[in-house]
């Protein structure tokens, strides 16, 4: 349940709190709204001051009331039975009560059967059974029954209880130290930070530094390999036109007919001449060579 809808529930009784204007309607009103199934929160009812003029009620019965509502406001089932000359509750103001004291304990606590009967005077694990689903589906907590080991353990809690004025000071030395402490953990992480960000500026400095070195380093071997390539290219070009002269002068002496038209052709005819000449002579040696005794005049008688 949340604090909207308790303060819908309580409002019904604000409004009657402004015709309660006797010390005796003024407590008849506190015993309805404490009765009331719905109502959680009375804090705003306390302030009004119909319920304050009870503090200073001349009869004490009446101021038993004032303090009565203070223990549903802020107070406990232990606190109720520590406190002498209160009013007696009805079976309502009971069942309210117990519920608001499960209010009160820790979130995110675990406890045992035998505790909680003790601390809200109960007879039978049963009865604690009941109140605690009662107060599961009412919304106030939410938490998780075990029979098997008799233990409780309560997840979380509904902000539906007020302050005691007596609890302010004690609160507020307790922010103050969490507050203390917030304010050494952000300075230690700013400290924190500032490292952090000298060390990435050094280290990109020294980046920096080293690709400006790579740069100049490659700048320095791109020079030289352009300085290589142009000798290697003077190189080939002297070579290549060396071959070229003599590869044309090897050419003029193989081919010395080809000076002019009419040397080839006399050269032509003379070489036609001479494989004549060796054809006759092959041929009168073959014949010789058939008949042997022909041309040396043997065998004639």
């Amino acid at each position: 349940m949340d604090q909207h809808r308790a303060l819908q529930a309580l409002a019904p009784y604000l409004a009657l709190s402004k015709s309660a204007t006797s010390p005796r309607s003024a407590s008849e009103l506190i015993t309805r709204a404490t009765s009331d199934p719905h109502t959680y929160v009375f804090g705003e009812l306390l302030n009004s001051p119909q319920i304050q003029a009870l503090r200073e009620a001349e009869e004490e019965q009446y101021v038993a009331y004032y303090r009565l509502l203070e223990i549903f406001c802020w107070g406990t089932w232990k606190d109720y039975h520590e406190t002498p000359s209160l009013p007696p509750l009805s079976p309502p103001q009971q069942t309210k009560l117990r519920l608001l004291t499960l209010l009160s304990l820790p979130p995110s606590s675990r406890h045992t059967y035998s505790s909680l009967l003790t601390l809200l005077s109960l007879p039978t694990p049963a009865s604690l059974e009941s109140l605690l689903t009662s107060a599961i589906y009412a919304s106030l907590l939410s938490a998780r029954l075990s029979p098997s080991t008799s233990t409780i353990t309560i997840s979380s809690l509904s902000p539906l209880r007020d302050l005691a004025p007596s609890s302010i000071p004690t609160l507020t030395a307790t922010l103050g130290a969490f507050s203390a402490r917030c304010i050494d953990v952000l300075a230690d992480l700013d400290h924190e930070i500032t490292k952090i960000r000298t060390r990435a500026r050094d280290q990109a400095e020294r980046d920096a530094a080293l690709q400006e070195k790579r740069e100049k380093a490659l700048e320095g071997v791109e020079r030289r390999e352009e300085k290589r390539e142009g000798g290697t290219n003077g190189a080939n070009t002297a070579s290549t036109g060396g071959i070229g002269s003599s590869q044309t002068s090897q050419a003029t002496t193989a081919d010395p007919g080809k000076g002019s038209g009419k040397r080839t052709a006399g050269g032509d005819e003379g070489m036609g001449e001479m494989r004549g000449e060796e054809e006759v002579e092959g041929e009168d040696w073959e014949g010789r060579r058939k008949n042997p005794r022909r041309g040396f005049g043997l065998g004639r008688k």
